[in-house]
């Protein structure tokens, strides 16, 4: 038998040789695990912690609540929250875990079920849940994301924001996003309580998730005693950083406006949250 001529032998290799790169590019990008969204809530086994400030406006002025806490999930369906809630040192509460990442307040623990401070802690982180909630991790180009409002009574519809990003690099990148939510209501002013022009609205902004009590009333909820809400809009403005594919800075300020003849009453608040060690 003769041996192969070196001209066959030489046509072989270029061939052999894509298929080894494909090989090689092939185990390359196995081996390197594809980008995903950033999560408020810690998988399984970990902690994160936070500094939270949260502000609201009523007829008295602005006001500012500053927590740092930790959250510790031993469980998929449970996390335990501690740390300092509003200046005070907050007794160790278990939270639900829903599966759309969403915290929960147990309905039998009335302390921590009625504690505002702790309510607001739990909605701002809410909040940051729902907005990364339709980030797939690549590619980073924008999003749309669609954030609740159980504090306004009224609304019958989320607030849909897109998010742009920027400086994207890696795990890397900067967001930034505006929405707004403007329901058709009919307009009565005949027995609206306002509030100082300066100052806003009667009350503020909060309350437990579904709404009722905590830091206030809203001006969703302004109406005269014939009964009729007055129409409000909420513009929901959000801006942040990820860094190593997970959440470092993180704004959400929220304005609710309502017109009573001609004149805008204004409600602002908002939530600033910072990944700290």
């Amino acid at each position: 038998m003769r041996p192969k001529s070196a001209r066959a032998s030489h046509a072989l290799s270029p061939a052999c040789g894509v298929a080894l790169l494909a090989l090689a590019f092939g185990v390359a990008a196995a081996a390197t695990p594809p980008p995903v969204a950033p999560s408020v809530v810690p998988p399984v086994g970990s902690a994160v912690r936070f500094r939270i400030a949260r502000t609201t406006q009523d007829a008295g002025g602005q006001k500012t609540t500053v927590s740092e806490v930790i959250l510790r999930r031993k469980a998929a369906t449970t996390l335990t929250l501690e740390g300092v809630i509003g200046g005070r040192t907050a007794d160790l509460t278990v939270l639900g875990v829903g599966r759309d990442g969403s915290l929960q307040i147990p309905k039998n623990d009335k302390a921590a079920s009625q504690d505002a401070a702790l309510i607001d802690v739990v909605n701002g982180l809410n909040r940051a849940t729902e907005l990364f909630a339709g980030e797939n991790g690549a590619p980073r180009d924008g999003w749309s994301a669609t954030l609740a409002l159980p504090e306004a009574h009224g609304a019958s519809a989320p607030v849909v924001v897109p998010v742009e990003v920027a400086n994207a690099n890696g795990g890397d990148f900067d967001l930034r996003g505006d929405g707004q939510y403007a329901p058709a209501q009919p307009a009565s002013s005949a027995g609206m309580r306002r509030g100082g022009r300066h100052g806003g609205l009667r009350g503020g902004f909060g309350g437990p998730p579904g709404g009722g009590g905590g830091a206030g009333e809203g001006p969703d909820q302004a109406q005269g005693p014939e009964g009729p809400r007055l129409p409000f809009s909420v513009a929901v403005s959000v801006t942040g950083q990820v860094r190593h594919g997970a959440l470092s800075k993180l704004s959400i300020a929220e304005t609710r406006t309502v017109t009573v003849e001609s004149l805008p009453f204004v409600n602002l608040s908002d939530w600033s949250i910072e990944a700290t060690k």
